[in-house]
């Protein structure tokens, strides 16, 4: 559902509002600007995808890992990581949790993250749309674009793209999984324990994972999304990759 124009988009106008209150990189020659923007805003969204949060205080210290072009001022990299890391956030995590769940026909009103629950209920109007074989008319563009999105990917029963790659001899060491792994095996993406399975060069994700539209094995909220088998009398608490049911006492 992530658009870089998108979220270019939203990182200008952040820097147009920013430039009105004095930060500007007059200097800066246009050549340098929009390279250094987009490996600012890179670094962003990947700690979106990887920490699911955007904290100010641990964005402030990725700004370092790029080199300043001439012209340009760390500030312009803090701003330009901080807008494409908040846009990622609402759109991949947030976003897409709330169609996940609709899709497991989870509750929406259990979703505490507004954008979440919003696109879930969007969701859910575009999976009945598609379950009565109705056309997926077009939303008007007073409805906010990522509702319109969950709306349509829905509606249209989109599913997460597989990547197209022969397999070839590749071990663990290969984590970018942009090819097949043969035998089976369980790897490491950015540092984390997802677990992948490379089956007829597509990617497919283990027992508690579910793949996202960018090929990565995310953990599967059986807690949240209500598909767990706790009784009446115990809590569900979500773990990496399964779930595990405590005694209540209430």
């Amino acid at each position: 559902m992530y658009s870089k124009a998108v979220a270019l988009s939203v990182l200008l106008s952040s820097l147009f509002h920013d430039c009105a209150l004095g930060v500007e990189d007059d200097d800066a020659p246009v050549e340098n600007l929009l390279p250094y923007l987009e490996q600012c805003c890179l670094l962003g969204q990947e700690f979106a995808r990887s920490r699911h949060s955007c904290k100010a205080e641990k964005l402030a210290m990725l700004r370092n890992r790029v080199p300043v072009s001439l012209g340009l001022s760390n500030i312009t990299c803090s701003i330009s990581i901080a807008s494409c890391c908040e846009e990622t956030l609402e759109r991949e995590i947030h976003c897409d949790q709330g169609v996940k769940s609709a899709s497991a026909e989870a509750t929406c009103s259990y979703q505490t993250d507004l954008t979440a629950r919003a696109c879930c209920n969007w969701c859910r109007a575009g999976l009945k749309r598609e379950r009565l074989k109705m056309s997926c008319d077009e939303l008007p563009p007073e409805i906010p674009l990522l509702a319109r999105e969950a709306y349509m990917s829905c509606c249209q029963g989109s599913k997460s793209p597989k990547i197209k790659k022969k397999c070839g001899p590749n071990d663990c060491s290969n984590t970018s999984l942009t090819t097949c792994i043969d035998p089976i095996e369980r790897c490491t993406y950015d540092d984390q324990n997802c677990h992948y399975r490379c089956v007829d060069s597509a990617v497919s994700c283990g027992v508690g994972f579910q793949i996202d539209e960018y090929g990565r094995c995310n953990d599967i909220d059986e807690c949240a999304l209500r598909t767990h088998s706790c009784g009446p009398q115990e809590i569900c608490q979500n773990v990496y990759g399964t779930y595990n049911c405590k005694p209540c006492n209430c």
